[in-house]
């Protein structure tokens, strides 16, 4: 009783504020909760107001306490916080803005095309580039495919090709279990089939199992007989069987995203589970070294589901994953076999469920409705009359299909549709019919579509007059700036006139829509998240101008990746802002964004990165300034494994 007096004494005395203040060892260590981080003397960004309405902030101070902000304010607020175990970095002025929210990544395909042989022996990895292709200087095991497709390839891919594979094999040496994958530029496509096709590959490499596909999202894929026969001793699903049969028949097979995965993650990384995890995470903290606190990603076998969860439990995750069920991403695997209608009801609505690092957003079928390439979109615009005999409109939605009935029952059962494409005008019509059926078959209400925050991925091509009914139904796009490398061969196939429809964001902002961002591809320093934030407020490429009168300022560009993006993973109560109770998910940067020229915002480089308080990434003359003792908020033991790796690049 009396320590509980004396104790009670010290909180009424130091809540009256009495002239002597009490010193912390006289109150009892159990009250005692200081910051585990402060950061001070910096120019740090918040967002004040109501969604559309948010303006930016700044501070100069912030403390993290337990993973979350606990405050924001001067440096004299703030650090009389901290206490003797409270890590406070100076910043020197230097501007700190929330962690970015990428809705739509993949880092489980990043792993296989381009780290898998860092982690598993059995792997070689192949990339032949095109000769229009741009390098990333120190990342050349990277190639954005920017270069046209050729209808003449160079014969000089081919013998790239045929060298490396031969050396890959080679260093490998012989064996059912060694695989080879190969990935050829876009610009080579036309190469797949009369050159380089199954039977190609069995003479150029006979005792290795190998598939070879076009680029990051491979229309075109070929394999040996060894990669086909360890396929089918996996018991392939009907869509992966399907592409096997194609493959086997016509020497090669289109619209294999399904196969490579299946390959590379059902045959190979089920059997090297603990060597994929690594890679997984090295993929991912990759994406922390660019400022990417969250991502939004699918989850295609229980193999990657595992991983990620795994890595959650462990609490070594670099970023905070929202991932969505491809129980549709398995395409027709799934669809072929049941009846969507009796099969999504059992899923249920379990979107939001999950932890601080891993939770659920949702149910999709990515890829299935449309795909990010303008020979293929699904648009009411006319195709001009030379290419008609090249353009091959993917419309997976279109009444009558498999999954436009699936869409339909997830809507009805109250399942949050999420990550689906919805690349072109049409599909994005067709994505509002299917709302609207399963809407009335399941007796749901306007107001209990707007709560589901449907979410459709990529948006290059909206007519005006879709902005208005899509803030009706409230769904959240996400655009992929990225492909506006096509942006020519869009205009040429459809004509200049729709280039009002491309790469819409000032008009979705001005209809009330927080439309996001996504990246959809490892980050490099010439492909860095700000890149992204400089089209939208420059829209320029490679100094051109795309549809101008869409540029945004600053400040929304940023909040497409942070604030907006939040709300797109269903947590935009705690991530995609630096107000307190919101967690410590931020980045130091070398410049100002705010005031940097805007040509120049690109170039901004990401010194730290910092999730829940835990520091994930520091630049080597970042971690310089530091104080004695930073050691001890980095995130172990990826952190280090990561820093050996890639400090140096």
């Amino acid at each position: 009783m009396k320590r509980a007096n004396i104790f009670l004494t010290l909180v009424f005395a130091f809540l009256m504020g009495f002239s002597q203040p009490v010193s912390s060892q006289e109150i009892p260590s159990e009250v005692l909760h200081y910051p585990e981080t402060v950061l001070w003397n910096g120019k740090i960004a918040t967002f004040d107001g109501p969604l559309m309405k948010e303006i930016v902030s700044f501070h100069q101070a912030i403390a993290i306490r337990d993973g979350k902000v606990l405050a924001v304010g001067t440096d004299q607020e703030i650090l009389r916080l901290k206490g003797p175990e409270t890590l406070a970095i100076d910043l020197k002025g230097k501007t700190v803005l929330p962690g970015f929210v990428d809705p739509h990544n993949h880092p489980n395909e990043w792993a296989h095309y381009f780290r898998f042989d860092s982690f598993i022996p059995d792997v070689k990895l192949v990339y032949v580039p095109g000769p229009d292709d741009r390098y990333q200087e120190l990342r050349p095991d990277i190639s954005w495919g920017f270069g046209p497709i050729l209808d003449n390839p160079p014969r000089a891919m081919v013998e790239t090709l045929e060298a490396d594979l031969k050396k890959a094999a080679e260093d490998l040496g012989p064996g059912p279990d060694k695989w080879i994958l190969g990935l050829v530029s876009r610009q080579g496509r036309n190469l797949f089939g009369p050159i380089v096709n199954k039977d190609w590959l069995d003479r150029v490499v006979p005792n290795n199992p190998v598939v070879v596909s076009e680029d990051f999202i491979p229309l075109e894929i070929t394999a040996n007989t060894l990669a086909i026969q360890a396929s089918r001793e996996r018991d392939p699903g009907p869509l992966a069987k399907r592409h096997l049969d194609e493959v086997e028949k016509n020497g090669t097979a289109k619209s294999a995203v399904p196969l490579r995965l299946y390959m590379a993650i059902h045959v190979i990384a089920q059997k090297h589970f603990q060597e994929f995890k690594q890679s997984l995470n090295y993929v991912m903290l990759e994406l922390a070294a660019y400022g990417a606190t969250t991502i939004g990603t699918r989850v295609n076998y229980t193999t990657d589901l595992s991983a990620h969860a795994d890595l959650a439990r462990e609490g070594t995750a670099p970023v905070r994953v929202g991932w969505s069920h491809q129980l549709m991403g398995l395409r027709s695997e799934v669809l072929d076999v049941v009846d969507p209608k009796l099969t999504l009801p059992l899923v249920g609505d379990f979107a939001g469920i999950g932890s601080e690092l891993f939770w659920n957003i949702g149910v999709g079928g990515e890829g299935a409705s449309d795909l990010p390439f303008a020979r293929v979109f699904c648009t009411m615009a006319p195709v001009r009359e030379k290419y008609r005999k090249d353009y091959f409109p993917i419309c997976g939605l279109d009444p009558g299909t498999p999954l436009r009935e699936a869409v339909a029952a997830m809507i009805a059962n109250r399942v949050r549709a999420a990550q689906f494409h919805g690349v072109a005008d049409r599909t994005i019509d067709e994505l509002m019919a299917a709302t609207l059926e399963g809407m009335k078959a399941g007796g749901l209400t306007m107001d209990d579509i707007r709560k589901m925050r449907i979410t459709f991925d990529h948006v290059l091509f909206v007519r005006p007059e879709q902005i208005a009914r899509l803030k009706e139904f409230e769904m959240i796009p996400s655009l992929t700036p990225l492909y506006i490398y096509q942006g020519d061969e869009m205009l040429d196939l459809f004509g200049p006139e729709t280039e009002d429809w491309m790469f819409r964001v000032g008009s979705f902002v001005e209809g009330g829509i927080p439309i996001t961002v996504n990246l959809d591809r490892i980050p490099t320093d010439d492909v860095p998240y700000f890149w992204e934030l400089e089209f939208l407020v420059t829209r320029n490429f490679r100094g051109k101008l795309y549809n101008a009168k869409e540029a945004v300022d600053r400040a929304t560009a940023l909040k497409t990746v942070t604030a907006w993006s939040a709300r797109y993973m269903m947590r935009e109560d705690v991530i995609g802002d630096l107000k307190p109770g919101y967690f410590g998910d931020l980045m130091v940067l070398d410049k100002d964004y705010f005031t940097v020229p805007e040509e120049q915002i690109d170039r901004i480089q990401v010194l730290m990165t910092i999730l829940g308080g835990k520091i994930t990434w520091v630049n080597k003359d970042m971690e310089k300034e530091l104080p004695a003792g930073y050691e001890r908020r980095l995130l172990h033991p990826t952190f280090v494994e990561f820093k050996e790796r890639i400090q140096g690049f």
